[in-house]
């Protein structure tokens, strides 16, 4: 709850799910088995928005591992879901030594926990940084790339507690996989002279082209100069280089400009 207050949510439209009375007696709530229960307890509330399910593997009765027992099991979700005309959130991690692989293949347990969700959103944390990342991994209903950066900070709420709350800091070009490989291990190891040999030449690329260039040559002229493209977005955020989607383009209409350019 600290952290929902320092969020700014409103409590009053939030609620958690604690357990539930069998034979007189407070139990756990078992997502696998009691789904008639929260739909009962929905509608008392007078309807939902959103469902957050944590971890969604506990929504499974059987093997995780195995696609039949998760979408069976999971088949009640999407139906509350569908009831209710609300969001659901499924949270999960990843499993271990996958880095490098696709970021859909590397949710822990069956593949089908991917398949069947609409959207696939992937989180990592930069080592040594309070840098984190948000990716799209998968997307049925927009774009399927692309994500965002941010940082967890503290702030203090009422009766002097200290709660973490998300600062966006921007959009991040790229795919999942590219995304998660820049803070999943580091680039040209601590090179520092790396570093700004490829910080200069984004900007010398812009200078040279009036201040701003398409992302795709953008992305062409740091293929052939050796650097990834998740480098080159790294350093595009170092030395402050900005982009923006092109009103009225379709799927890789970005422009990045030098923050004096006209746009």
């Amino acid at each position: 709850m600290p952290r929902l207050i320092a969020s700014g949510a409103d409590l009053a439209r939030c609620h958690f799910i604690e357990g539930i009375v069998q034979d007189g007696e407070s139990v756990p709530f078992d997502p696998s088995q009691d789904i008639p229960d929260l739909r009962r307890a929905a509608e008392a509330i007078g309807g939902v928005s959103l469902l957050l399910i944590d971890p969604i593997v506990s929504a499974v009765a059987g093997d995780m591992h195995r696609a039949n027992d998760v979408r069976r099991s999971l088949q009640a979700v999407v139906d509350f879901a569908d009831a209710h005309r609300c969001a659901v959130i499924g949270i999960t991690h990843f499993a271990k030594g996958g880095a490098g692989k696709a970021p859909q293949d590397r949710v822990i347990g069956s593949q089908a926990f991917g398949a069947l969700a609409r959207m696939v959103l992937v989180t990592a944390k930069e080592e040594g940084t309070s840098r984190r990342v948000m990716a799209r991994a998968k997307s049925n209903i927009a774009p399927d790339d692309g994500g965002v950066a941010y940082s967890l900070e503290l702030a203090t709420i009422a009766g002097g507690i200290e709660a973490t709350h998300a600062v966006w800091e921007g959009v991040i070009e790229g795919t999942a996989r590219e995304i998660l490989g820049d803070v999943e291990q580091e680039e040209n190891g601590n090179d520092a002279s790396a570093w700004q040999d490829l910080e200069r030449m984004l900007v010398d690329l812009l200078v040279e082209n009036g201040g701003k260039m398409a992302a795709r040559q953008v992305k062409a002229e740091v293929s052939d100069a050796g650097y990834s493209w998740t480098a080159a977005n790294r350093a595009k955020e170092r030395v402050g280089i900005e982009s923006a989607k092109e009103k009225g383009t379709t799927k890789g209409g970005w422009t990045w400009f030098l923050p004096s350019a006209p746009r």
